[in-house]
């Protein structure tokens, strides 16, 4: 065995080695040197001494390694490699600039075609080039004439791999690059300012190596593929370049559908984001490449699986201004469903696109790069496992983050999370500025409720003991019972107040009705927590009284992602029997499992246009679904004087497409919106006319009934069509909608200017005068106290905040034990 090894050591070629790791720290030092110069240079007069010393010994290094790779390049200046230096710097100069491109894409003064003033020739790292040529040149020359060409050839005997002097060229552009630049500035910018010489050192030079060796390692399979192209034969260099260009254009156009012009705190894309979702989307494009192991039948795969995500992730933020994510998987059951809300010809576009990648693949399937990509199994393997590894990696860190924050330090990954919380923004905004791919692995990996602090049995158990005795002293001061009356939840279809937007003009105010009940009634403003979708979410929490700002900002879907592992489902209603409860919403009574839900929820009848329990008699439609006033017909048709009954009804009226064929005076535009956008502001303000007289002559029918009803009323979004200008002297109201709560009896008018969504249940019952649970006096405590229209809370009122998520934790992840108590819920009597 020892004889083996020592063998094996004596045949390894160790003056070849050192060769390579000669060249590779003069090519380290050229770029270090380089970058040094470039992050120092405007404030090196203010700089302590050893930054000052460390640029002087960046000078010596740069000349002595520009000579040293000189000498190397002497003995190989031939046409070849002039033609591989002048092809990789084009090939590098329109990645680079396509680059540029996709990072500006959310930057509406960006003009792609302004080629020198984007820097699309990256000439920075040109006049090293042209200066290692010229001594290399002269070097050849001189050797020639003093006849020390042998003594250098002699040195060079074993340095056979000219290509390699190519290679590191090549990669060092991407050093030198302002991409990388700008990641570099930004990186140690903190370390330049307080004088951290070590922290700085550290930081730069792993940069560079890491950097320099993955670049060389790209541009050798950039230049092993061409041989194998032109030969058409597959090979493992192919592939990996294969897997990068669909990653460079799957990045663009995933990014592209979900674009919106304008800035995120001065960025229109986080550091390290366009880097993670390049390589992410590569590596699992070469892991698809060694398991298939054929080269046409895997880039067939990957560019259909890329087309339906990138036009499903566009449909569905131009819809919803909310990314595709892993969660919207629960939607392939209802595709017909879907395809109803898709325009026509986005489908025939689609369809013709994948049909004619099929058709390619067709053609060529035993022409082009036939046959199997390597036969050598180790090395798929060893690239499926370091690939899995990686990945797993990667789902570790994320799966041990705290508060949505993980380790510092890590390459890549840290900078990308860590810099700065805009989870509070919306997926759209945080797929916007972090990529798509974040997006997915944060929802994967995050939980859907961190763990709040202080949370055990015996926590629960002093919470309910506190809000029993608080639920008794609001009871002692209300004489109602919730459940004596009729309730009538209405969700109004992106119902909002059109006139709180600046830059929108109105022919007339579209909801003069609504407006009138609302001055005259317990209103204000509801805090949405989504803009252009989140339906299903305000539902929600309307009924439940559970906050969304209390989960993972991963969480996507209430209803699908949250709801199935409750311990508890508590609702508002509760009060009522299950045959006395109605859900009514014209539309499929399946979307987002509500048929599910409300069973769930103990509600006896769904009236939909299909799915329902019971099928929808009234459909007249305006617009492109059916009308409020239908909907406002089926509650009337379904309302018994003789009975208490809940009705939780959904409208759909007003939902995406704003499309409507009709001439009105009332109408609307928008200054700065585009055709499209003039026209669903157009049509959205028809169609709010339209709900507010629906709205009108509903409650005069509530008010002949001779029943106690109480109507709230709300809308669960803005619709999505504003351009984000719109809201830009107010940022807030992109995400506050319309509320009024009605009586068909004297109530009394409270002041709530701004709630939550979850408010609802606490302020029903207080506007009607109802005895309440300890939840409910937990809410209630919430709504006056902890909710979102305090800026700052007391210590006092944190409690609260803190009770509520301590409650909301154990019905949702933690270990349920509310199930205890019953009582929590009920009111006593």
């Amino acid at each position: 065995m020892k004889e083996k090894v020592k063998n094996a050591f004596l045949e390894v070629n160790w003056l070849k080695i050192l060769h390579y790791i000669l060249l590779f720290i003069f090519l380290f030092y050229i770029n270090f040197s380089l970058i040094n110069f470039s992050l120092l240079r405007e404030q090196i007069s203010n700089l302590p001494n050893q930054f000052v010393t460390l640029n002087i010994f960046n000078v010596i290094a740069y000349i002595i390694s520009i000579l040293g790779v000189a000498i190397y390049l002497s003995n190989y200046i031939k046409k070849r490699f002039f033609v591989e230096l002048i092809s990789g710097y084009v090939i590098y100069s329109l990645v680079s600039y396509f680059l540029v491109v996709t990072r500006n894409l959310n930057n509406d003064g960006f003009i792609w075609w302004h080629f020198f003033k984007n820097d699309f020739l990256q000439y920075s790292f040109l006049p090293t080039i042209i200066l290692i040529v010229g001594l290399a040149t002269l070097i050849f020359h001189i050797s020639n004439r003093l006849q020390l060409k042998e003594k250098i050839d002699g040195f060079l005997v074993e340095f056979d791999y000219y290509p390699a002097i190519s290679i590191g060229l090549i990669a060092s552009l991407a050093l030198n690059d302002n991409l990388f630049l700008d990641m570099m500035s930004e990186k140690v910018a903190d370390f330049i300012e307080k004088g951290n010489y070590i922290d700085y050192l550290l930081n730069v030079a792993g940069s560079v190596a890491i950097t320099l060796i993955l670049s060389c390692l790209l541009v050798y399979f950039v230049l092993n593929s061409y041989t194998p192209l032109k030969e058409n034969r597959p090979n493992y260099a192919i592939v990996v370049v294969l897997s990068f260009f669909l990653a460079l254009v799957f990045n663009y156009l995933f990014q592209y559908g979900i674009k919106s012009d304008g800035a995120v705190l001065d960025r229109y894309i986080f550091p390290s984001a366009t880097l993670f979702q390049i390589v992410v989307i590569a590596l699992f494009n070469l892991l698809l490449y060694m398991m298939v192991n054929h080269v046409l039948r895997t880039t067939t795969f990957i560019i259909i699986l890329g087309i339906i995500i990138t036009v499903a992730n566009s449909i569905k933020f131009s819809m919803r201004n909310e990314p595709l994510l892993f969660s919207d998987l629960s939607w392939i059951k209802e595709i017909r469903l879907v395809i109803s809300y898709i325009d026509v010809t986005l489908i025939f576009y689609s369809l013709i696109g994948l049909a004619i990648t099929v058709v390619v693949f067709y053609i060529f399937r035993n022409q082009l790069l036939r046959g199997v990509i390597t036969k050598n199994w180790k090395a798929r393997l060893a690239t499926i496992v370091g690939i899995l590894a990686l990945f797993s990696y990667v789902f570790a860190v994320f799966l041990q983050q705290e508060d949505g924050d993980i380790a510092e330090n890590i390459p890549v990954l840290s900078k990308l999370n860590n810099y700065e919380n805009i989870e509070w923004m919306g997926q759209g905004t945080v797929a916007r500025e972090r990529s798509l791919t974040f997006v997915w692995l944060k929802q994967i990996t995050s939980k859907t409720m961190d763990k709040p602090e202080g949370y055990s049995q015996e926590a629960i158990k002093n919470i309910v003991e506190k809000y029993t005795e608080e639920a008794q002293t609001i009871n002692a001061t209300r004489s109602n019972d919730i459940s004596d009356q009729t309730v009538i939840y209405v969700l109004s279809e992106s119902f909002s107040d059109p006139t709180r937007i600046s830059n929108v003009n109105l022919t007339t105010d579209p909801i003069p009705v609504i407006r009138s009940v609302k001055e005259s009634t317990t209103s204000g403003l509801m805090k949405s927590d989504g803009y252009g979708g989140g339906t299903a979410n305000m539902e929600f929490e309307t009924l439940t009284g559970l906050p969304m700002y209390n989960l993972s900002a991963s969480v996507s879907t209430l209803y699908t992602d949250v709801v199935p592992q409750m311990t508890y489902f508590p609702s508002i209603s509760d009060f009522y029997s299950s045959e006395d409860k109605y859900v009514i919403h014209l539309g499929d009574a399946t979307t987002y499992s509500r048929k599910e839900v409300y069973r769930e929820l103990g509600f006896d009848t769904f009236i939909a246009a299909s799915n329902g329990t019971e099928d929808a008699t009234h459909l007249e439609h305006y617009g492109v679904y059916p009308s409020d006033a239908s909907t406002y017909q089926t509650v009337l048709d379904n309302i018994d004087p003789n009975k208490n009954q809940f009705f939780s009804v959904i409208t759909y009226q007003n939902h995406a497409p704003w499309n409507l064929d009709e001439e009105s005076e009332v109408g609307g535009s928008g200054e700065g919106f585009s055709p499209g956008e003039n026209y669903y502001m157009d049509n959205y303000a028809k169609l709010l006319y339209q709900t507010d007289q629906a709205t009108q002559e509903w409650l005069q029918e509530l008010s002949q009934i001779d029943q106690k009803i109480t109507v709230v009323f709300y809308g669960d979004h803005l619709p999505g069509f504003y351009p984000q200008d719109s809201f830009a002297d107010n940022l807030a109201g992109q995400y506050q909608t319309d509320y009024f709560i009605w009586s068909n009896y004297p109530t009394e008018v409270l002041s709530y200017p701004l709630v939550n969504s979850s408010d609802f249940p606490a302020e029903l019952l207080a506007v009607t005068n109802s005895k309440v649970s300890p939840y409910y006096a937990l809410l209630t405590e919430v709504l006056n106290n902890a909710s979102v229209d305090k800026e700052e809370l007391t210590d006092e009122q944190e409690e609260i905040a803190n009770d509520l998520k301590l409650v909301e934790y154990d019905m949702v992840s933690g270990k349920g034990y509310l199930k205890a108590y019953e009582d929590f819920f009920k009111v006593s009597n």
